[in-house]
């Protein structure tokens, strides 16, 4: 999803409620990975579960599954 061709753009949270709605998937079960506090605020805000990259992660390529393994997340 493109966030200006939905007309908005983050932190709004209905746009984290559209990327969850056209897929069908619930917000409460939902992971955001993020690497801006602040523009992905709005993930939370509305229910998701968001994960902020730290700032020493915001250069280079990383796949899902490195942030994922380094990530500590509360269930």
């Amino acid at each position: 999803m493109i966030s200006y061709e939905q007309g908005r753009e983050k932190p709004d949270p209905q746009l984290f409620l559209k990327a969850c709605a056209d897929p069908g998937a619930d917000p409460r079960a939902t992971l955001m990975v993020g690497d801006n506090p602040i523009r992905d605020g709005g993930a939370a805000a509305c229910g998701l579960r968001a994960y902020i990259l730290p700032a020493e992660h915001r250069t280079g390529e990383r796949g899902l599954t490195d942030v994922l393994l380094g990530a500590t997340l509360s269930v």
